[in-house]
């Protein structure tokens, strides 16, 4: 097995262990479980964690939600940090139905959503005990608030909006507003090639953010970061760049298995989980220039 390989393994351990679940759509037991584990996680190795609650009115009826950040805080200095903090997200639910299957009859089922929602979740779960281990060393350059956005993928379900518990964040801040956004969704496919959101090239500070993420990136692999394919895309971040805040997303919507019941650990890639994972923490660790 590659170095790359070997560093996704436990990445694409994470994703299976979600799938093994069940479909995490809000109302189901695995989303409840899963809320559970994550927000347990946060517990354990944020500063300080919390759960904004929120309720979803779905066609059968209404279900329970909420937003879970985790606040990792740099060692104490005698000045006040200048950097403004960072918001590192991803969403946890899953998509209630396969619009994009193949099969009519199989369009009802909710998706498995190993990449679609499980991919960033996993990443991000892994990152917790290295944030709070850099955290301690005094590595960390500002705040960064860790966040699993609920109910993103509700959207076109009963007239509701795509990025809803992203809204809801970005409308009512638990910790006041972020500097900087920055939002992972489906980055483990195989041939992972990030895709640009033209919403964020059209705003300076959004713009800026993104070149440095993705000259970050492109340090640990250029083929990823090269950044060739233009889109304007509603995902997590665009909440929030809709208030003028600078707005990155990584994501590759070129997955063939978006949307529909092969959305599953088979079609992943550990090199790809592997190198979101590392451009990450690499970008939290530089200078911002």
């Amino acid at each position: 097995m590659k170095p790359a390989e070997a560093a996704g393994q436990p990445l694409l351990d994470l994703v299976r262990r979600q799938v093994d679940l069940g479909p995490r759509y809000p109302g189901s037991e695995a989303h409840r479980r899963l809320a559970g584990e994550l927000a347990g996680s946060l517990e354990e190795h944020a500063a300080e964690a919390h759960r904004q609650r929120f309720t979803v009115r779905l066609p059968g009826g209404p279900a329970e939600c909420g937003n879970l950040t985790g606040i990792f805080r740099p060692a104490e200095t005698e000045s006040p940090l200048a950097l403004p903090p960072l918001l590192l997200g991803t969403h946890f639910d899953t998509r209630l139905t396969a619009d994009r299957e193949p099969e009519q009859a199989s369009r009802a089922r909710p998706i498995p959503g190993a990449n679609d929602g499980g991919s960033g979740t996993a990443i991000l779960l892994s990152l917790l005990p290295q944030l709070a281990r850099l955290g301690r060393e005094g590595k960390l350059a500002r705040e960064v608030r860790v966040v699993f956005f609920d109910a993103e993928d509700v959207g076109g379900i009963g007239g509701l909006p795509f990025s809803l518990g992203a809204g809801v964040y970005a409308r009512e801040p638990p910790f006041g507003p972020p500097g900087e956004v920055l939002v992972l969704d489906m980055v483990g496919g195989s041939g992972l090639e990030l895709d640009l959101d033209g919403h964020a090239m059209d705003h300076p500070p959004s713009l800026e953010l993104t070149r440095r993420v993705f000259a970050s990136g492109g340090q640990v692999d250029p083929a990823v970061f090269r950044a060739a394919k233009l889109k304007h895309i509603i995902c997590d971040h665009y909440p929030f760049l809709k208030r003028g805040i600078a707005s990155c997303l990584l994501i590759d919507l070129d997955y063939p298995e978006w949307h529909t019941q092969a959305d599953l650990p088979a079609a992943m890639s550990e090199r790809s989980l592997a190198t979101i994972a590392a451009a990450v923490l690499r970008f939290l660790q530089e200078p911002h220039r």
